[in-house]
């Protein structure tokens, strides 16, 4: 019978074939199935769910003659079931399929079956009263401490590799415990395992080929929950607080150390309780419940750094060196905590499930955070014109029931199930057959293997890449100088230092940008970092950051700078407010002039006002300071007369006397219509032209006179020479059209107005003209003088015309004689006479 328990009195009745025999047993699994088992060896699963009460969904005969009792593990998701002689074992997940079968040959029948708690175990009754227990699952326990990697290979039994870069699989080294550990560490030189309390230590050796030797035990107060070893220390975490002792007491250099507990020799966190710790060869750093990160040094014996996070921590992963670790807080969410600054950076797209985090051993700024399923990739950037960044670099999937173990170079080993070792490379390092070459380069330059980005850019032979790497480079501050990476070699554990020879200075010489080379060059010998960081942010186009960077530089003053080459004043007045106070009047003023030039000029004149309030107390200041204060008023000058007022504008021209002033004063004055005073001002400052021409069209004869010689535009002395010609000042108008080149002006007046036919020829001998020609032999054909006419005419080259007044005026033989004599004649001239 089924009851739903709010209706009791109506339970379900569930009938089954009769050939499954009696039913024996029966087990809730998963999330509301019920697994039978019935006497004649069917077990049968069926489901609770209200459209599927009752419908089997799998059923299978396991046993030959008979069924005596099932069993469910949540915890592995399988499920068993005895009868006969044998056990078989099936998964949750596919019914289907028999996972395994356990036999029994010598027990005639079996009577009953149950798992452990963990799933560890599964024990047997037989009908002769024999218990039999099998393995089903190994405990999984696994520590590194590069090269060494130790496994459980069996219930008591841990088996130790040696991780080589090429591969090649040496034999473990197998050692015998004492007992089924529950927990296990390996140190430098030392191995540490135990259950409950109670630890056992071993010595590995400084060789990897040593043999390793049981050192001894120890008990501890409280069930342990993490051992951590160093190449001399060991801490022990167990009822939230640590333990913190040497390994061996024999040692010299720590004979004379006290054991230490935690949190009590620190003061602030004695109602914290710490979840986890890390022991490197320097530092043991820990963490609590109420956010803490704790360190504590190994030389000196006293803590070193104490930080509060916002939230509880639950777990940290220091690299190799202690000096940077990732922690996950009760929120799921990582970060990287960096101890010489007490910063901390979070990490973007973290696994809401994380199992584990681990620190590559050949590339030190090179991280993965791994789930179940999947390998996150992460890059973390010491320097960058966005400062120290962590960057995701990309994902890779994992098999089922493999573990992360360690990472040297891309190179992930993992511990497999039943005690395997394995290993894969990450999808971020994998250089894989028919893989895009852009996306290699693409986490090559994430994970700032700029030699490796190198080698892409010239198999690719493509200069936006090109450009596009040395952009990297700038924004990473690798200008022209090596960028560190740390490199670990596993078989001596000894650091060798590389310096990266691919920096921006190489990569824009390459593809021959002289200008960037040049600035690199010119910034490369910065020394001040967030100042160098600036000036990449520039070349790299992000302002904002570049403002930033040089606002919390030694040389604030660079971000004025910006602001002012990029004519973005008001900013430039915000950050001079608090950064450089003194340097407010001087931008006040080239605000001022910005905005004079785009016609704003009210706020140009309120402007060139705030600079004047500039006030100097160093004396070999003083030139700069009277430059800038007439600067200003020069200014206020300008503006005040494009606001309408003139009188003040005046004052302050007259005051600086100053020539160009005067001319700026006097464009402005004659487009706001104040002609005479715009005149006076352009006589001042000696723009005779502007001037002359303003006197003229005002009539103003006197001050034309007085500037009149200093005028150059001929066009200016034509208009004077035609200006006193209408009002009959003929020799001034002469001299005029003579200064001016208008010679034909000239003739005229000699003819129209003066009478002079013998001047006007002279002047015609002299330039030839063809106009002024015609207009004496127009004057000679008025007064009967045709033989004159036609000799002027001919002389300017107008043969025609002369030839027609000696045609009408019958002077044929006079034109023949003329034109026997010209020089310029041709032979078609003499044909048509």
């Amino acid at each position: 019978f089924l009851y739903h328990l709010p209706e009791p009195d109506s339970p379900t009745e569930l009938g089954f074939q009769q050939r499954y025999g009696s039913l024996l047993q029966h087990k809730w699994f998963a999330d509301g199935y019920i697994l039978l088992g019935f006497s004649l060896g069917h077990v049968v699963a069926i489901s609770t769910h209200p459209r599927e009460v009752g419908q089997e969904l799998w059923q299978v005969k396991n046993h030959r003659d008979s069924l005596n009792s099932i069993a469910v593990c949540k915890e592995l998701e399988l499920i068993a079931s005895c009868g006969d002689n044998n056990v078989k074992v099936h998964s949750m997940t596919n019914l289907q399929e028999t996972v395994k079968i356990l036999s029994l040959p010598d027990q005639a029948a079996l009577k009953h079956v149950e798992w452990s708690t963990d799933g560890q175990l599964l024990g047997v009754t037989t009908s002769q009263g024999a218990i039999c227990v099998f393995v089903t699952k190994l405990h999984s326990l696994y520590a590194v401490a590069p090269p060494r990697i130790a496994l459980l290979s069996s219930l008591a039994e841990i088996a130790i590799y040696h991780y080589a870069q090429d591969r090649q699989k040496s034999p473990p080294v197998l050692i015998t415990l004492e007992i089924e550990p529950s927990f296990l560490t390996i140190g430098p030189y030392h191995m540490a395992c135990g259950m409950n309390n109670h630890v056992w230590f071993y010595d590995l050796g400084r060789s990897l080929s040593d043999t390793p030797l049981l050192l001894g035990d120890r008990e501890y107060m409280s069930e342990i929950k993490q051992v951590a070893l160093s190449s001399e220390y060991c801490a022990v975490l167990c009822g939230g607080q640590i333990m913190l002792h040497t390994i061996e007491s024999s040692n010299e250099a720590t004979q004379n150390r006290e054991p230490k507990i935690f949190p009590d020799e620190i003061r602030g966190i004695a109602e914290s309780v710490i979840t986890c710790l890390g022991l490197t060869n320097d530092f043991l750093c820990f963490a609590t419940d109420l956010g803490n990160i704790i360190y504590f040094s190994l030389e000196n014996w006293s803590t070193v750094v104490q930080f509060r996070h916002q939230a509880g921590i639950r777990a940290i992963y220091p690299d190799v060196d202690g000096t940077r670790l990732v922690f996950i807080d009760d929120h799921s969410q990582g970060y990287l905590f960096i101890a010489a600054c007490d910063e901390t950076l979070r990490i973007p797209d973290f696994p809401k499930h994380c199992t584990g985090v681990l620190w590559d051993f050949s590339q030190p700024h090179i991280f993965v955070a791994n789930d179940r399923n999947t390998c996150t990739t992460y890059a973390f950037v010491r320097v960058s014109v966005k400062g120290k960044v962590v960057e995701k670099v990309g994902m890779t999937s994992l098999i089922s029931e493999q573990t992360p173990l360690m990472l040297y170079d891309g190179d992930l080993c993992l511990h497999a199930a039943g005690g395997k070792l394995t290993s894969i490379v990450l999808d971020t390092h994998a250089n894989k057959p028919g893989r895009d070459v852009k996306e290699q380069l693409r986490t090559t330059k994430l994970m700032r293997k700029y030699g490796d980005a190198w080698e892409l850019c010239k198999l690719m032979n493509d200069d936006d890449e090109w450009r596009e790497l040395g952009m990297a480079a700038i924004a990473d501050l690798n200008v022209a100088f090596g960028e560190y990476s740390g490199h670990f070699t596993l078989g001596q554990m000894g650091i060798e230092r590389k310096y990266a020879t691919v920096t921006a200075t190489k990569v824009f010489r390459n593809i021959g940008d002289v200008a960037m080379v040049y600035a690199l060059e010119e910034v490369s010998q910065i020394e001040d970092l967030n100042t160098l960081a600036g000036f990449c942010a520039v070349l790299g186009n992000e302002i904002e950051e570049a403002k930033a960077l040089f606002a919390k530089s030694g040389n604030p003053s660079e971000a004025l700078e910006l602001c002012r080459d990029l004519l973005q004043w008001e900013q430039a007045m915000a950050l001079a407010s608090t950064l450089a106070p003194e340097q407010l009047p001087f931008l006040a003023r080239e605000y001022g002039a910005q905005l004079e030039f785009t016609g704003n000029h009210a706020e140009a004149l309120m402007n060139f006002e705030r600079g004047l309030k500039h006030t100097e107390s160093e004396s070999r200041q003083q030139q700069q300071h009277e430059q800038h204060v007439r600067l200003c008023k020069a200014g206020i000058a300008r503006t005040s007369i494009k606001c309408g007022d003139v009188r003040r504008g005046l004052q302050l021209a007259l005051e600086l006397n100053d020539k160009q002033l005067y001319n700026e004063c006097g464009e402005a004055m004659l487009a706001a219509g104040h002609t005479a005073e715009a005149a006076a001002m352009l006589e001042k400052g000696e723009s005779w032209d502007k001037a002359a021409e303003i006197f003229i069209n005002l009539k103003q004869w006197k001050k034309v006179d007085h500037i009149l010689p200093n005028v150059v535009s001929l066009k200016l002395h034509a208009a004077y020479g035609r200006a006193k010609e209408v009002e009959g000042h003929y020799a001034d108008a002469i001299n005029s059209y003579q200064l001016a080149g208008d010679l034909d002006g000239v003739v005229r007046i000699y003819l129209q107005h003066l009478d002079d036919p013998h001047s006007a020829s002279e002047v015609l001998l002299e330039t030839r003209s063809v106009e002024g020609s015609k207009l004496l032999s127009k004057y000679f054909e008025q007064h009967g003088d045709y033989e004159s006419a036609i000799q002027f005419l001919i002389l300017c080259g107008c043969v025609t015309e002369a030839f027609a007044i000696a045609q009408k005026q019958n002077k044929i033989v006079y034109y023949g004689e003329v034109l026997e004599q010209s020089a310029s004649a041709k032979p078609a001239d003499f044909l048509q006479l």
